[in-house]
């Protein structure tokens, strides 16, 4: 995942596969580098249209450790109380600047888009992704990463990790992410698809 506040250009990023531990190099982790990175053109902060794609210099080989998840159907929406999994090496501890050393997992649910309207004081649109903190947070270092769903066959990618409350694990603001299903048909299917660079710059700022 990538979120489109996270401006870098393609030269800066690097993208490391099957790693679980943030400070060591690892056997079965592969590092690969980013020939272009496609932020939403109609990315507006906080929360709208905040994703982007990154498109690797090489092809990737799966193996037992890296694998591919799913995109949704387009407009695909999730039940409200839907257990949904995020990932991150952001910070794992109220109050403490220290990133996590090991790659961790959140399950969390799915709520309403009422009821996070409700908490934040309305302003969260529908192409937003809302979940509660009922075994956990997500937190500052986790942005752009993944929230996946398990359909009983595959996973899926729901969302990408946007925002939440302004302190870690606070039960009173949802955790927030860009809806992937409300992208499918708008933004990544004409950047796939794009045949020319002007097709490219009619939904990306190209970097």
């Amino acid at each position: 995942g990538f979120s489109a506040r996270r401006r870098k250009t393609a030269k800066m990023v690097m993208v490391l596969l099957g790693a679980y531990e943030r400070t060591s190099v690892e056997s079965e982790a592969k590092s690969l580098a980013v020939a272009e990175v496609c932020f939403h053109k109609g990315y507006a902060p906080p929360h709208k249209n905040d994703i982007a794609i990154l498109t690797l210099k090489e092809a990737v080989n799966f193996t037992r450790r890296i694998a591919p998840v799913c995109l949704p159907k387009a407009m695909h929406e999730l039940p409200e109380n839907t257990d949904v999994y995020v990932t991150g090496w952001g910070r794992y501890k109220a109050g403490s600047e220290d990133l996590a050393p090991r790659l961790k997992q959140l399950r969390t649910r799915t709520m309403s888009n009422k009821t996070c309207n409700d908490d934040y004081g309305s302003g969260v649109p529908d192409s937003v992704l809302c979940a509660g903190h009922d075994f956990g947070s997500s937190c500052k270092g986790d942005s752009g990463g993944p929230l996946v769903w398990n359909s009983g066959s595959a996973w899926f990618l729901e969302g990408v990790v946007s925002g939440g409350p302004v302190e870690c694990a606070n039960p009173d603001d949802p955790l927030l992410f860009t809806k992937v299903s409300h992208q499918i048909d708008t933004f990544i299917l004409p950047y796939l698809e794009a045949k020319n660079e002007a097709q490219k710059y009619s939904v990306c700022k190209i970097l």
